[in-house]
């Protein structure tokens, strides 16, 4: 049986370790030209997007905080419902690819 290897560097978080005009730079956006415009954006922003950057931290405890607060007992005003809702795979993914382009994320995968 064949393995499919991944490259990391599908991945946009991964793509922030590659170093400008490094030769796997060079090689990456040689194949995926579309995705350079989009990721220099991101590239550029002052510490947005390394690991453990102080703004990454407080979105990430803001989120957590209010998170806490919406799932907490208090918040909610009535029985839970007994009827279960299935959701097809499909369903779901169609939600998610919806709330995700509500957001504006570009999806590349159809």
């Amino acid at each position: 049986m064949a393995v499919n290897l991944y490259d990391e560097r599908d991945n946009v978080q991964a793509r922030q370790e590659l170093i400008p005009g490094s030769e796997r730079w060079e090689e990456f956006y040689r194949v995926h030209p579309e995705l350079k415009d989009v990721d220099m954006a991101q590239f550029n922003l002052p510490g947005g997007m390394d690991a453990g950057a102080q703004i990454d931290n407080k979105f990430f405890l803001s989120m957590v905080a209010l998170l806490g607060e919406l799932g907490h007992e208090k918040m909610v005003d009535g029985s839970v419902e007994q009827k279960k809702i299935d959701l097809s795979p499909e369903r779901h993914t169609e939600k998610i690819k919806g709330m995700a382009g509500h957001l504006g994320v570009q999806l590349t995968i159809k």
